[in-house]
């Protein structure tokens, strides 16, 4: 018995060794490259560009005396394209606050997957000084941006240096490959197979998750089973009866359930927040800031109604409750909310604006549960209304 045990080990090494060879061959005579996509130094990855008030209908400003532009940055919620170009909620933003004698404009730059912080290098690097914006509108969806703010793949993203203080550090290249180096483990076909083939198992990018997430289980101080259980979690967050299987997890659930699996990594998440709104408000002493909150369905129990019951069977396969997911998303935006106060921004809470919804259609589309047609007028208006109602924004008139 231990004869033949040794035999298999050393065909499972002498195999190994032959795929890692082949592997590594083919890396450095850069042969059979699979459908890689390269990433940006900068960004980490970019973005389809900016909307005008143009692409929404309204007449263009131009040069306008006077003109007072505004840039709204977020992620896939900020960048959807509805039938009706006059839902985006930017159309809306735009329309309500023209009415006074100031030209606005609204400069729309959206970027599903984005972090809040890619979402400011974004407004740096490419916004500020091509349309010298007096306000800087950040949509933050505390579905799973307090999440993102956490990720270091293929995106810059803070850490801590040895001192203990935050600073920005490079992308750590996962799903997409690094354009400056030529690293086999950044490179590898064996690896991107493995990837692709657990994708197709209902195990999602295990390979990639696995190399994120050990460095959220190290920097938390947790075993490395932690992870192991969060991956097995994250399956059970699969819906196949949704039309995107993971809009629950990729909109509300993963964000629920990293927090659950590393409790940890909540105050560090908020740090990190903190951090990038008093770094914003340094830099752009004469900007107006606002976030604005958008929450996700099941803060304001909108979950629409025709996919209510496999999401509840999903709370049950992952071990949450509908409650569990909201009071932390709740707490997590009260306590964002007072660190954006305490920095010197506005803060637009758009909970109780789609709370108090009582019109037919749903908040959230069914599909993958991003905001819909109605939810995004409801945003524009209340962002509306609670800027024209802000001192700050009044001056600025």
């Amino acid at each position: 018995m231990i004869k033949r045990f040794k035999s298999f080990l050393l065909l499972l090494t002498v195999n190994a060794g032959i795929l890692f060879a082949v592997d590594w061959t083919l890396v450095k005579l850069d042969l059979l490259s699979p459908p890689f996509a390269y990433g940006l130094s900068n960004l980490g990855f970019g973005f389809p560009g900016v909307r005008t008030s143009t692409d929404f209908g309204l007449p263009p400003l131009g040069n306008a005396p006077g003109r007072f532009t505004i840039a709204m940055v977020g992620d896939s919620h900020s960048q959807l394209s509805f039938e009706n170009p006059l839902d985006s909620h930017e159309f809306v933003l735009e329309s309500a606050l023209r009415t006074g004698a100031i030209p606005i404009q609204v400069i729309s730059a959206g970027r599903g997957r984005y972090s809040p912080l890619q979402e400011y290098l974004l407004f740096k690097l490419a916004l500020k000084h091509a349309y010298q914006p007096r306000l800087l509108l950040m949509n933050f969806y505390s579905g799973n941006d307090f999440y993102d703010m956490l990720r270091p793949d293929d995106r810059p993203h803070f850490v801590r240096d040895e001192e203990g203080a935050i600073v920005m550090n490079d992308p750590r290249w996962i799903s997409f490959v690094n354009p400056d180096t030529k690293s086999w483990i950044e490179r590898s076909r064996l690896l991107w197979s493995l990837d692709e083939i657990t994708n197709r198992l209902g195990y999602p990018r295990v390979v990639t998750r696995l190399r994120m997430l050990s460095a959220a289980a190290n920097r938390a101080g947790r075993p490395y089973r932690d992870t192991l259980r969060y991956l097995e979690d994250l399956r059970g967050s699969q819906e196949p009866r949704l039309d995107y299987p993971a809009a629950f997890s990729a909109q509300i659930l993963n964000q629920a359930l990293f927090f659950q699996h590393f409790p940890e990594s909540i105050d560090e998440s908020l740090a990190f927040m903190r951090h990038l709104l008093e770094t914003v408000r340094a830099e752009n002493p004469d900007v107006l800031l606002v976030l604005s909150s958008i929450p996700s369905a099941a803060l304001v129990d909108a979950i629409p109604h025709d996919v209510r019951l496999p999401w509840r069977d999903t709370l049950t396969r992952t071990g949450l409750t509908e409650k569990r997911v909201s009071e932390l998303e709740d707490d997590l935006v009260d306590r964002l909310e007072s660190s954006s106060i305490d920095a010197g921004w506005l803060f637009i809470d758009l909970r109780d604006c789609l709370r108090g919804h009582s019109g037919t259609g749903e908040l959230y589309d069914s599909n993958d549960l991003h905001i819909s047609a109605t939810a995004s007028r409801l945003i524009g208006r209340c962002q509306a209304e609670a800027l024209l109602a802000s001192d700050e924004f009044k001056k600025l008139m």
